[in-house]
């Protein structure tokens, strides 16, 4: 029988823990190991700022500063924001430029009449945002509130504007002139009606524009230019938005040549569009005359470009431009026979079509409507 040595066993059970230990310590690492990777915590998404580009006007006299505030651009995660801005457009001519490109607010001072666009960029660091903004800069700006009572001229080195509701009235008597490259502005349901002398003569060059005020560019936003009397010229001149409705019984139109007595009217080269009524309208009034009506264009009309009597059609020449699909509405003669002058109907341009929505009495020898079936329509 084999014995065992109380020291020998002690020394074998200890020896037996020393190589446990160090096992252990090896699948487990020691002090100096490098500690277990650990997952990284999860990225945050930034979101983009908001550029905020406020204009303290949008119209603006020459050599007015104008104030741009950036104030309002906010970033949702709260980062620090910078800015940059710049001037997209300016007029033919303009030297303007923009003070302190890169701070929250800027300004610059126009220096030449016509539209502004000015654009705003902000950052965080990472993403970007934009936003412009656009003003007019016009002449002096001259407001006309009450009727023209004795002769007066508008010049280009002013802009006029009519802000109030009631239509200015040019009194018996008086003329106005208006000058090549002048601005009239009016205000909504504001109106010009003339009694006496509208001489505003413009040229191919420099056109005269006679529309709404800023900001207010849609059709029928002020009345028009109505002619009750007198004898006045239009050459050359721009009419837009016009063709508020106008007292019950009158038609809605952006020229209106009323028959309240004589009114004798030449339009010459002009532009009519963007209205709500007709482009001109001519009531039966055998005193009033259209003495000249050449070369015009109208176009975006939201009723026929002419409305006008029967007995007044001679007065087409084939040289003015009509809208596509349009018509030319013809309505009563002027007298209760009918039409007692010879009148000749012309072709319109762009095969244009004449509407006639009333009964009309003719006599046979007077009226001449050369290749009938193609301009009429009833």
């Amino acid at each position: 029988m084999r014995s065992y040595r109380p020291g020998l066993y002690r020394m074998r059970v200890f020896v037996f823990l020393i190589v446990g230990m160090v096992l252990l310590a090896g699948c487990d690492g020691g002090p100096n190991d490098p500690p277990p990777d650990r997952p990284d915590p999860p990225e945050t998404d930034n979101a983009a700022p908001t550029a905020d580009l406020t204009l303290d006007t949008s119209e603006v006299e020459i050599g007015t500063e104008v104030a741009l505030d950036g104030s309002g651009s906010s970033d949702p995660d709260g980062d620090d924001l910078t800015y940059s801005w710049r001037l997209a457009a300016a007029p033919s001519g303009s030297d303007a430029s923009l003070a302190d490109e890169a701070g929250i607010t800027a300004d610059f001072t126009p220096d030449a009449t016509g539209d502004y666009v000015v654009g705003l960029e902000v950052s965080d660091g990472e993403e970007n945002d934009t936003d412009d903004g656009s003003l007019e800069a016009v002449q002096a700006v001259v407001e006309i509130t009450g009727d023209i009572s004795s002769d007066r001229t508008l010049t280009s080195d002013e802009t006029y504007r009519f802000p109030n509701t009631d239509p200015v009235d040019i009194k018996e008597g008086v003329t106005v002139t208006i000058e090549p490259d002048t601005d009239l502005r009016f205000a909504e349901e504001a109106g010009l009606d003339v009694f006496g002398t509208l001489r505003a003569e413009g040229t191919a060059e420099d056109s005269i524009t006679v529309t709404a005020t800023r900001g207010n560019r849609q059709p029928g936003w002020w009345r028009g230019v109505e002619f009750s009397a007198g004898t006045s010229v239009l050459d050359h001149v721009q009419i837009r938005y016009a063709g508020a409705d106008r007292v019950p019984g009158d038609r809605a139109a952006s020229i209106y040549q009323s028959g309240s007595s004589e009114a004798d009217l030449q339009l010459t080269n002009s532009t009519i569009e963007s209205g709500r009524g007709c482009g001109l309208a001519v009531v039966p009034n055998i005193e009033s005359t259209l003495q000249t009506f050449s070369g015009n264009e109208f176009r975006e009309l939201e009723k026929p470009p002419v409305c006008i009597p029967f007995a007044k059609v001679g007065i087409f020449d084939g040289s003015n431009s009509f809208p596509p699909q349009s018509a030319v509405e013809v309505f009563e003669a002027p007298i209760e026979s009918g039409i007692e002058e010879k009148t000749r109907m012309r072709s319109l341009d762009e095969d244009i079509p004449y509407r006639v929505t009333e009964d009309v009495t003719v006599s046979s020898d007077t009226l001449v409507i050369p290749n009938a079936e193609d301009h009429y329509t009833g």
